[in-house]
């Protein structure tokens, strides 16, 4: 048999062949075409499905951090709130203790003199106790970088208050005599004059210093 006629037999048997079962390669056919479908649809809902979630997730992300953001904010808020009552309190109770200080210097140069009164010159004994307690204590407490001026402030009030007790003991011992009294009361009262000039210059010095100070907790 030629090799022409065995092509043609082949066809023929396929051609039959395909004739015969038709249905079955239409069926295929038609299984394929829905199978692509199914699978482009499948594949693009999966997609915005994916697109969906990632984005809520990313969306709940996003919200976490945003209350944690306005947490942190709020926290810095209560923090900065509390911290300015704080400094305001403390500018206050320190304006008080600043005022409070100057008066009790004042109060101390006003007992001193009645004092000198009472020792040199047999006045009226001090009604009150010396503020000097009280003035050491603000120092301690409040104002230590006042320690030089009020210090030396202090340091001259001493020598005054010893002065004065020495003039009382020789004046006791002068036994009523007016001569020794005057005496004795004359070169102490020199003495203190100076101490006295010394320190108000002290005192002076202090009271700047305040005035720098209080406009501080003013500004």
């Amino acid at each position: 048999m030629s090799e022409s006629l065995l092509r043609e037999l082949a066809e023929r048997i396929a051609r039959e062949q395909f004739l015969s079962q038709w249905p079955i390669y239409l069926l295929m056919l038609a299984l394929a075409f829905v199978g692509g479908a199914l699978a482009s649809y499948f594949s693009s809902y999966f997609k915005k499905r994916g697109e969906a979630l990632a984005t809520k997730s990313d969306f709940n992300d996003l919200l976490i951090q945003i209350k944690a953001t306005t947490a942190a904010t709020e926290e810095v808020k209560l923090k900065v709130s509390h911290m300015d009552w704080t400094t305001k309190e403390r500018t206050l109770l320190k304006r008080t203790k600043l005022e409070e200080l100057l008066l009790r210097l004042h109060e101390l140069a006003d007992w001193q003199e009645t004092k000198r009164l009472q020792l040199m010159y047999n006045g009226e004994p001090s009604p009150s106790l010396s503020p000097l307690p009280k003035v050491s204590l603000l120092l301690v407490l409040y104002f230590p970088d006042l320690r030089l001026e009020i210090g030396e402030y202090l340091n001259i009030h001493r020598k005054i208050m010893i002065l004065l007790t020495e003039t009382k003991l020789k004046i006791l011992h002068a036994n009523n005599d007016i001569d020794k009294i005057n005496t004795i009361r004359e070169p102490a009262a020199e003495t203190f004059i100076e101490h006295y000039r010394t320190q108000l210059l002290a005192l002076g010095s202090i009271e700047n210093r305040c005035n720098i100070i209080m406009d501080h907790l003013i500004s």
